[in-house]
């Protein structure tokens, strides 16, 4: 969909799915209409590279599918791993990523150890598509059916608020934003921290080209270096 050609301007809209909210990084406001800080860097980098951005939204079965025949170009807040690196293409990293865990305010224990929860044969909710450090792959290759698989936070949060799981894994900053809008009475969030890693833009070999990544690389990289941020510390 983009140009090899020409790095600088793109063909087609840049496309980005969409399958479900993950605030504060990407949500959706209205029935066309996004934010979130991941998708509002990804907008303003391919502004300045005069691209636009085209938001596909689309159900989880569908993603990685879709993704495969070249459906949509570019995925956000993924992790770098050797293996998806043979079929996409990476950003510099844009922000980091701190893993932890959410539970029910009636259900906190003495204790704040996930392994103590497996141990105890509870049940936790995550994405087990994605990737949240070595702590978590070995817990889940040590209690592989107490782990239960639901792709969007808002699908996890419903089955611990249904008492159908003990704990949510989730971005460390997502869980704090879902902690202050359900109210504090509801959720506790661990301060434990799980995993931290680098957090990139994920882009399709079979639709983006290598210069093209290159040139986007160097826009983000000047907008990181002259965005006002504050420090992403992993406190609520």
């Amino acid at each position: 969909m983009l140009l090899a050609s020409n790095v600088s301007a793109c063909e087609k809209a840049v496309v980005l799915s969409f399958s479900g909210d993950w605030q504060p990084y990407f949500y959706r406001i209205q029935d066309s209409t996004y934010s979130g800080d991941d998708f509002e860097l990804l907008e303003q980098v391919l502004t300045s590279m005069s691209c636009y951005l085209n938001v596909l939204p689309m159900t989880e079965r569908r993603v990685s599918r879709e993704l495969a025949k070249g459906m949509f170009d570019v995925s956000l807040g993924a992790s770098y791993t050797d293996e998806r690196n043979q079929d996409y293409h990476f950003s510099i990293p844009y922000r980091q990523e701190h893993v932890g865990f959410i539970m029910l305010a009636s259900n906190q224990r003495d204790t704040e150890s996930l392994e103590q929860l497996l141990a105890d044969g509870h049940f936790v909710a995550m994405n087990l598509e994605g990737f949240f450090g070595d702590t978590v792959a070995q817990l889940l290759n040590q209690y592989p059916q107490q782990f239960i698989h639901m792709f969007d936070l808002n699908g996890r949060l419903q089955l611990l608020r249904d008492a159908s799981v003990t704990a949510v894994i989730d971005d460390y900053h997502a869980l704090c934003k879902s902690h202050r809008a359900e109210g504090f009475n509801t959720f506790v969030v661990s301060q434990r921290i799980l995993h931290t890693a680098d957090v990139h833009f994920m882009f399709n070999r079979a639709t983006v080209s290598v210069d093209w990544v290159t040139e986007f690389n160097q826009q983000l990289l000047r907008r990181l270096n002259t965005a006002q941020t504050t420090t992403n510390k992993a406190t609520c």
